[in-house]
């Protein structure tokens, strides 16, 4: 993913695959420095119980120029059997308008409030 001090990675785009926990991580640099030195890595866990979804979008370690400092989450929730009674994100529910499931390809699609690349977010569905 092309990325410089004049394009900062503020809109991400990430699916998740229903069916199971699991972890990732989102790595940045700045595309000339050695990785070790000027570089962010965000964590993501994803827990499911009994249908419920638990997102966290852990906070941002590490830096390096041109990182950008808020950003603008896109999820997709693959495998999702029915739609959601209610989106939270940080405890906040959020409106019906912020988020969409398909029937037809059992996908949730949330677009989550910009926020602090330094902030965890945590996004839950039931």
């Amino acid at each position: 993913m092309p990325h410089d001090a004049h394009s900062p990675l503020d809109k991400v785009s990430l699916t998740v695959a229903a069916g199971d926990s699991g972890t990732s991580s989102l790595y940045e640099d700045d595309g000339h420095s050695a990785p070790s030195r000027r570089a962010a890595t965000t964590r993501i866990r994803h827990a499911e119980h009994g249908g419920a979804h638990v997102l966290t979008i852990g906070p941002a370690k590490g830096t390096f120029k041109g990182r950008a400092s808020r950003r603008r989450w896109t999820v997709s929730f693959t495998g999702v059997e029915r739609a959601p009674r209610q989106m939270t994100v940080q405890g906040a529910r959020l409106s019906a308008s912020a988020w969409k499931w398909d029937a037809d390809t059992h996908t949730l699609r949330v677009t989550l409030p910009a926020h602090g690349v330094r902030e965890q977010v945590t996004v839950r569905n039931r």
